[in-house]
């Protein structure tokens, strides 16, 4: 018969065990139903482009980017859920599904809709944010980023300049 501590033991080790199968069954199953929830959006989202106007040119469309690490030229695909156009306007669409996602100004969504412009290219007029929560359709564009104005280069020449002359002056005049 087994010690008492050795019983204890194996049933902290049997429970421990069991909380993980359970955790990771839980996690699946919490990740199954998100899926089936942003496909659903995703099949309703048609309906509402359809209705407002859009007509989807392409379906979960594959586009690939590029970007430099370490100088080293690497290459990375995105998938935009659709592709539409409408009076001649064309935009790369996100359908999001959930709480937080169709906020275009959280963090992971407005990150995701800014590589997709960028890899999708200048041709593209902007982004369809589909909040299927709210059955809402949000237009994103970002506007180029805003360059220092010329006074400030000017500013810097002028700097520039005044610290050249200080030290010509101060070379040309033994008693500064």
């Amino acid at each position: 018969m087994p010690s008492p501590s050795a019983a204890i033991a194996a049933a902290l080790l049997a429970g421990a065990l069991l909380a993980l199968l359970l955790a990771r069954w839980w996690r699946r199953v919490r990740l199954a139903r998100r899926f089936r929830r942003g496909l659903a959006g995703q099949a309703e989202a048609r309906g509402l482009l359809a209705r407002r106007g859009y007509e989807l040119l392409a379906e979960e469309l594959e586009a690939e980017g590029e970007l430099l690490v370490d100088g080293e030229r690497r290459s990375f695909s995105v998938r935009v859920d659709y592709l539409a156009r409408r009076r001649g306007r064309l935009y790369g669409v996100e359908v999001k599904t959930g709480e937080k996602a169709p906020d275009p100004l959280a963090i992971p969504t407005r990150r995701q809709l800014r590589e997709y412009q960028a890899v999708l290219g200048p041709e593209l007029d902007g982004m369809l944010l589909v909040d299927m929560e709210a059955r809402e359709l949000h237009e994103v564009r970002f506007p180029e980023p805003r360059r220092r104005g010329r006074w400030a280069l000017a500013l810097l020449v002028g700097i520039a300049l005044g610290a050249a002359a200080a030290v010509l002056l101060r070379g040309l005049s033994p008693s500064w």
